[in-house]
């Protein structure tokens, strides 16, 4: 009897270990694909909301009830472009010091240094671009 036993635990165990490796790539599969579903989902309301704030603007430029300052407020390009690559940078900058931080940590993790301080200056300069390019519209450089 316990020799059944012991044969149907090395046999369970053999099985969660091949099927674990399909499991996982199953499931990766399914993140990726709802992560793109969501992705597509949220572009498409972002850009319904840009359409509707557009045709807005435009029909208040049409009426003369804007001026052309307010305009440009209420599109706010620069400010939603400005954030956008404050948010890239940051995200850059995290993932690079991960990346650096394991590489330190792991064996064989050296592989992984050159790409986290890659990460870290790429980072850096993506989220100091637009506050440099800021100064310089401000002393009237650009």
């Amino acid at each position: 009897m316990e020799s059944l036993f012991s044969n149907f635990t090395v046999l369970t165990q053999r099985a969660s270990v091949a099927s674990s490796g399909s499991d996982k790539t199953a499931i990766s599969i399914v993140a990726m694909i709802l992560g793109f579903v969501f992705l597509m989902t949220v572009m498409n309301y972002r850009r319904r909301m840009a359409e509707i704030r557009y045709k807005t603007i435009e029909r208040l430029a049409h009426e003369g009830q804007l001026t052309e300052r307010q305009i440009d407020e209420f599109l706010g390009t620069k400010v939603r472009r400005t954030a956008f690559f404050m948010v890239i940078g940051w995200l850059a900058m995290f993932v690079g010091i991960a990346l650096t931080v394991l590489s330190q940590l792991l064996v064989r993790g050296h592989d992984m240094l050159i790409p986290g301080v890659f990460l870290i200056v790429v980072g850096l300069g993506v989220i100091s671009t637009p506050i440099m390019l800021r100064e310089m519209r401000k002393q009237e450089i650009l």
